[in-house]
């Protein structure tokens, strides 16, 4: 009929067995895990519940916000006429004070190489083709 069960274990590489019993041993215990992270999850989404505090009445008036925004203009436009950042902290912070520290450095930079710089017109020559 067929080969006798005792013959088929005695065949099988005794390795080959306690790897395939540690491969569905591994695989339920992997499964069993899956199935108890899913069960954490009945019921609804929870939502935030609305503020009652909530009101449409703006924190700064329009006048308030023209003056802070003239104080703002005031201080940056001084830092420019004077090339230099002192005070610009006062009124800017993060990436804005970054950029506007380094835009004014440059041109403060700019304008002092440019004032030294003097070429004589006669070290200059033209050529000719």
């Amino acid at each position: 009929m067929g080969v006798p069960l005792t013959a088929t274990i005695m065949t099988k590489n005794p390795r080959s067995i306690m790897t395939s019993r540690i491969t569905k041993a591994v695989t339920a215990v992997l499964a069993a895990a899956c199935l108890m992270t899913f069960a954490g999850c009945e019921g609804q989404v929870p939502r935030p519940a609305a503020s009652a505090e909530h009101t449409d009445k703006p924190d700064v008036t329009e006048a308030q916000e023209k003056q802070i925004r003239a104080n703002i203009l005031k201080v940056v436009n001084a830092a420019n006429e004077a090339k230099s950042v002192d005070g610009l902290d006062a009124r800017m912070s993060g990436p804005e004070l970054a950029f506007r520290t380094r835009e004014i450095t440059i041109d403060y930079i700019q304008k002092v190489v440019c004032d030294t710089l003097d070429l004589p017109v006669e070290a200059i020559q033209q050529t000719s083709r």
